[in-house]
């Protein structure tokens, strides 16, 4: 391979649960849930229904899919299924400790992405897209003055537009510092904006080598206010537990972009540092990590942003609180300026008994020997 190409390994440690949707769910019908050893078993679903044709259960099973409300566990038990044959027939077990406070009823539970195997994984896309976002708040933080016009164009939108929220209020703004950070090739010549100039494709990461079934858990979507009170909310996601490493390959075309190992380091840090500083210290009091970034679902608008990074001070919170409110109307944003905060939940899980950040990882790139 040709010496301009750099080659690196990223390792990522998870420091609290990690969820990546496939965007897919699994509905109360397809999972087993053991309240007594707060246990999720879900079924290789060609494997029941095969068992359940050898059984000559197919009509009862067709009359349980379409009229019955029973979990599945209370349904097979029901036609004869012991508890070892379910098990049997399942091939991911989970635990649900942590998932189920004020959870009454059975609820559909995102699934984590999948390969082409059927076993958990991290794309690289996921990835590169975290360290995209800190790479361009560290070019705003270095270079504030060639973000200017952004910022201004940033505090004087109007989140209304012939009497309706914009649906996608300051996309055109990110996208504009999104350009000025990264399309620097001159690859189409008058065109600074499109993806043929921008410099990041020069940065390829693998996706994840694949992971396991035991790696995942059961997390529940939390809420934390400035108060300390908590929201458990009827969402339950397939995440990675904590402590699970994660390896990916990484190249960089020194061709294409100048960019080091230092360079991504320092602006992971920087961003997680401000942040913290900005943001998750105004509801929990956390210590402070090293190379730590934030990745997948359920993180919060903090971690996807470069809002704390663009705007200081006064600026920064009525503009984040503009954003929210017209993305989420009725969850009372407009109160958001004046509780010196926004958004004003912290989002969260519980891990091991503890309230806890979704998605915060440890990275560490070394060199490929």
């Amino acid at each position: 391979m040709e010496n301009y190409i750099k080659r690196y390994k990223i390792k990522l440690k998870t420091l609290s649960p990690v969820f990546i949707g496939s965007g897919k769910e699994i509905n109360k019908k397809e999972y087993v849930y053991y309240r007594d050893s707060q246990e999720v078993y879900i079924p290789d679903m060609n494997r029941l229904f095969h068992d359940i044709l050898d059984r000559n259960l197919d009509d009862e099973y067709q009359q349980y899919l379409m009229s019955e409300n029973m979990p599945l566990l209370n349904w097979l038990k029901s036609v004869g299924y012991s508890d070892s044959e379910i098990k049997k027939l399942c091939n991911i077990h989970m635990d649900c400790s942590d998932a189920l406070e004020n959870l009454n009823r059975p609820i559909a539970i995102q699934q984590f992405v999948r390969d082409a195997y059927g076993l958990p994984y991290i794309p690289g896309s996921s990835l590169k897209g975290a360290i995209r976002t800190c790479l361009l708040a560290e070019d705003i933080m270095k270079n504030p003055e060639k973000y200017d016009r952004v910022r201004r164009n940033v505090i004087n939108a109007d989140p209304i537009y012939n009497g309706r929220p914009v649906r996608k209020f300051l996309s055109r703004e990110i996208k504009q510092a999104e350009s000025l950070c990264f399309n620097n090739l001159n690859c189409k010549d008058g065109k600074r904006e499109d993806a043929l100039n921008d410099e990041m494709k020069g940065v390829i990461i693998s996706d994840s080598k694949p992971l396991k079934y035991k790696d995942l858990t059961l997390c529940q979507k939390v809420d934390i206010g400035l108060n300390g009170g908590k929201n458990a909310l009827n969402i339950l996601r397939e995440s990675l537990r904590t402590g699970v490493t994660i390896e990916f390959d990484l190249s960089i075309d020194t061709k294409i972009v100048s960019l080091t190992k230092a360079d991504i380091e320092q602006a992971v840090q920087n961003f997680y540092n401000i942040y913290k500083k900005v943001y998750v210290d105004k509801f929990i009091k956390t210590t402070a990590e090293k190379n730590t970034i934030y990745l997948g679902g359920g993180c919060g608008y903090g971690t996807k942003t470069v809002m704390y990074n663009l705007l200081t001070g006064k600026s920064m919170l009525e503009t984040v609180a503009k954003i929210m409110n017209v993305r989420f109307r009725k969850h009372g944003h407009n109160k958001d300026v004046k509780n010196g905060v926004s958004p004003h939940m912290l989002k969260c899980t519980n891990y091991c008994g503890n309230i806890v950040e979704m998605g915060k990882c440890r990275i560490e790139i070394s060199e490929e020997s």
